[in-house]
């Protein structure tokens, strides 16, 4: 797990919690594999961090990720939550599988954030996805491109505060809608997960979607 960018803060002195994770070094991770087996409660938990407030400003979530589920699990499967005891609210910047395209969902609550691109990439295969903000402007990228999006998911500008949940050291969450119970579980692989507080170019994010395939 890697925060990098300008104003760069690094999550490698947290002790996270992890329950049957894949590849893990220490506080960090690079590959992460959740719920493929008959335990469907894998999680990573981290304490709270001002490294994980993304505040009003710019920035570029870029990760790998292959899984095959993506119908809703009682809750939409979380990929990633930015304070998970939180749960849906505004501020609360949550990353999910959408149930009807096998996309994913950038979502805080209903009549906030709701963004949904088209692109199917729950078929068993590794791609590259990016999530940016770029002086308010949404963006949502698919192996190096930019997607296409939902016409009723579809909020293109949010300049209001991300992460400032948990008096702005929000408890990052990766696959589960919260730790305890087996709500919204993300059944699948992430790796090299990488939040960079600035919003990295078109050029740079196909540059993740050409290298480091897993």
């Amino acid at each position: 797990f890697d925060w990098e960018g300008d104003y760069a803060e690094t999550m490698a002195g947290l002790s996270p919690s992890a329950k049957s994770v894949g590849s893990m070094s220490g506080s960090s991770f690079t590959h992460l594999t959740l719920n493929e087996a008959s335990d469907a409660d894998d999680y990573v938990s981290y304490p709270g961090t001002a490294a994980a407030n993304l505040g009003t400003g710019d920035f570029t979530i870029v990760w790998w990720m292959k899984t095959k589920h993506y119908a809703t699990e009682t809750y939409y499967r979380r990929i990633y939550m930015t304070d998970g005891p939180t749960g849906n609210k505004a501020g609360n910047l949550q990353l999910n599988m959408d149930p009807n395209t096998g996309c994913f969902n950038a979502w805080t609550n209903s009549g906030d954030l709701d963004l949904v691109c088209k692109e199917n990439v729950a078929d068993d295969k590794w791609h590259a996805l990016a999530f940016r903000r770029k002086s308010g402007a949404l963006t949502m990228w698919v192996d190096g491109k930019e997607g296409t999006y939902s016409s009723s998911h579809n909020t293109r500008t949010y300049t209001k505060a991300l992460g400032s949940d948990n008096g702005g050291k929000p408890r990052p969450l990766f696959g589960k809608y919260t730790p305890s119970g087996s709500l919204g579980s993300f059944r699948g692989s992430i790796d090299k997960f990488q939040v960079y507080k600035i919003a990295l170019t078109d050029s740079e994010i196909g540059t993740t979607a050409a290298v480091g395939r897993p």
